[in-house]
């Protein structure tokens, strides 16, 4: 099918939409039918549905609620009054292109089987109410209810921070260490400050969408580079490289983001050494360090010149209502990054960085990951036993990927037809990182119990077997 087909079709069911609203046959507020009743309506398919629902609920006439469904939007009308600016002239119009539609159409799945959150039966509830509750406390006694933090971070949790870290062999003072609203939020602002259009960035493909994302908003030149058995390719990136060219190496070396690759220790020093010799800054994201047992040590631990930036989160092996990270770096970098916090991005949350710190000066966080990691260990190893069960004789992933599984399937299987034909499972298809791709998915077990794993699992098997190319 044509883009201009494609475009027809998804336009049909936004016009078919608005009809029922204007005509009153559904009303602000109320839900609108489910996906698949909406495809047979206008005979199109689920995927064509989930896009004309996105646009529509740019344009403000629906909401869309996770785990709830699609409701007309509380001042739909307006969006029918002619004296309303045309807001679809502008929406699309920023740096911020809209998220891809596959990423998208998994919020409507009765299960999502690729939500990358830590087990709800581990302990991080009580540890975070706890700390939360004696941070307010502290902070009604010094009378701070109204005080912003240090503007590279409240000053206990970096020195804490440090600590934590020399386990991993990073040893630096608190005036390298800058405290993040998470993940997302250090790699937005190393971005504002050292990126710009002209320089070269060489990023793992495929690689986390949020993060190739944010860097494709500087201008910068996002070069991919393949991965193989041990990471990101270094022969690749040495054959790539243009020495006279301001480059940097953005890397993901622990469960790599989709693949599950965790790079090898060989492979680390052959990076540290570019990084050195050729004075190339590396950018290091780690988010799920503490969430895995025996891991070899981060490329910043090898770090000489100060020419890694490692950054980190507390979100993943806590909770996402956590969101405080870190970024190690020289300190003139660190300095930098607080001047570009103070001018875009405002001050951080003082509550949460005080509570993180009570998390981990007490002791309480050491023995909360030692619980979690065998929590993870137990699940990767029942993971691999459902999947050997259900979908060996059809996809094929590594087997020593302990948090993310990176689905390789047989050709004759289509996975975005999978994700389409049906409202029960949802996944990260290959295609939201790579247009191109059909054969690859990615799960992730952590966040649900087993049983419901192997439920969707079972599902998933099902629909693939239906949606022979």
């Amino acid at each position: 099918m044509g883009n201009n087909n494609i475009k027809y079709s998804y336009n049909k069911v936004m016009d078919g939409i608005r009809k029922l609203i204007n005509d009153g046959k559904i009303l602000p507020g109320q839900r609108l039918p489910s996906f698949r009743e909406l495809a047979n309506r206008f005979g199109v398919s689920s995927y064509t549905v989930s896009t004309a629902i996105e646009r529509l609920s740019y344009e403000g006439i629906v909401d869309v609620r996770s785990n709830s469904g699609v409701y007309v939007a509380s001042d739909a009308w307006r969006e029918l009054n002619p004296k309303t600016v045309e807001w679809k002239e502008y929406l699309f119009s920023g740096l911020h292109q809209p998220t891809n539609r596959l990423r998208k159409a998994i919020e409507h799945k009765r299960m999502v089987l690729s939500s990358i959150t830590m087990p709800e039966d581990a302990p991080w509830f009580e540890l975070i109410r706890s700390a939360t509750e004696q941070a307010f406390a502290s902070i009604r006694r010094a009378n701070m209810l109204n005080d912003y933090n240090d503007y590279i971070g409240f000053y206990p949790l970096r020195e804490s921070v440090c600590q934590h870290l020399k386990q991993y062999g990073i040893d630096a003072p608190p005036d390298e260490v800058f405290i993040t609203q998470g993940l997302l939020d250090g790699i937005h602002l190393i971005s504002l400050a050292f990126f710009r259009g002209g320089m070269n960035c060489y990023y793992e493909h495929p690689s986390y969408f949020d993060i190739t994302s944010v860097l494709h908003y500087t201008g910068i030149n996002m070069l991919p580079v393949p991965l193989d058995e041990e990471g990101i390719s270094f022969e690749y990136i040495t054959s790539k490289l243009q020495r006279n060219q301001k480059s940097v190496i953005v890397t993901y070396p622990t469960e790599q983001y989709p693949t599950g690759i965790t790079m090898s220790m060989e492979r680390k020093q052959q990076l540290a050494r570019l990084s050195m010799e050729g004075r190339i800054p590396i950018m290091e994201v780690d988010p799920y360090r503490d969430c895995l047992p025996n891991t070899t040590s981060p490329i910043k631990a090898l770090d000489r010149g100060g020419n890694v930036i490692y950054v980190g989160s507390f979100t993943k092996p806590l909770s996402r209502s956590m969101r405080v990270g870190y970024i190690v770096a020289p300190s003139y970098v660190i300095r930098r990054l607080g001047e570009v916090r103070v001018d875009a991005t405002g001050m951080p949350n003082n509550l949460q960085q005080i509570a993180m710190n009570i998390i981990l000066s007490d002791g309480k966080y050491s023995d909360y990951l030692k619980i979690l990691r065998r929590m993870v260990s137990e699940r990767s190893e029942a993971v691999n036993n459902l999947l050997d069960e259900h979908l060996s004789d059809i996809a094929s992933w590594d087997h020593s990927s302990r948090i993310l599984r990176w689905l390789s399937l047989d050709k004759q299987y289509d996975v975005r037809k999978i994700l389409s034909m049906q409202d029960e499972v949802a996944f990260h298809a290959g295609a939201i990182f790579d247009p191109s791709d059909q054969l690859h998915l990615m799960l992730c077990a952590t966040e649900l119990s087993l049983s419901d794993f192997e439920w969707g699992i079972k599902r998933l098997s099902h629909y693939a077997r239906l949606a022979l190319k």
